[in-house]
């Protein structure tokens, strides 16, 4: 059992679940920078589209990269209305409905690679992955292995916050623990 009063939380994410708050000596510290970007032009992604892929959004980040990029050419997203989108999981479903009112499926294991095998089943060898600037291995893996082409749409990139606090402050003993609340980081 863990004891509240010598035990501390280093919480490196986003934001704290409201369950862990009330529980321990918390430290948050956010670890990674997200800054939204793409490089692509809309005529970059053209001669994908045409295969009519499926669209997969890995996460609540590569929507919001993906609407400033929509916006940044003036780009009406009813232009993907034919496509069918996928997302990881169900928070990200709601986000794209929220940010760009449009509909999307997502797995019942809430990882790319089970979004993979779901798409897998379709018979669309085509996906556009809208995502960060790096793909995971896994993610690589389960294309690969399931024989599906995709296009890398990088719409942020995720950078490294350098905390010197957190660093003097985690001793790495025993009543010490680190709690990742974001794949990223």
């Amino acid at each position: 059992m863990v004891n509240r009063l010598t035990s501390k939380i280093f919480h490196l994410g986003t934001s704290i679940p409201s369950s862990i708050l009330n529980k321990f000596d918390i430290m948050h510290s956010e670890v990674i920078q997200i800054s939204y970007q793409s490089r692509l032009q809309p005529e970059d992604i053209n001669g994908f589209l045409k295969h009519n892929p499926i669209i997969l959004i890995l996460s609540k980040s590569g929507i919001y990269g993906f609407k400033k990029w929509l916006y940044r050419f003036n780009i009406d997203e009813n232009i993907f209305k034919e496509h069918s989108f996928w997302t990881v999981g169900e928070k990200t479903y709601e986000c794209l409905m929220r940010e760009l009112s449009i509909s999307s499926q997502y797995p019942k294991e809430m990882i790319g690679a089970s979004a993979i095998a779901k798409i897998n089943q379709l018979n669309n060898k085509n996906i556009l992955l809208v995502c960060g600037n790096s793909i995971r291995y896994d993610l690589k893996s389960s294309m690969l292995a399931n024989k599906i082409n995709h296009y890398h749409f990088p719409v942020y990139k995720t950078e490294l916050i350098k905390n010197k606090i957190l660093q003097s402050s985690f001793q790495n003993n025993r009543n010490e623990y680190i709690v990742f609340t974001s794949p990223s980081t």
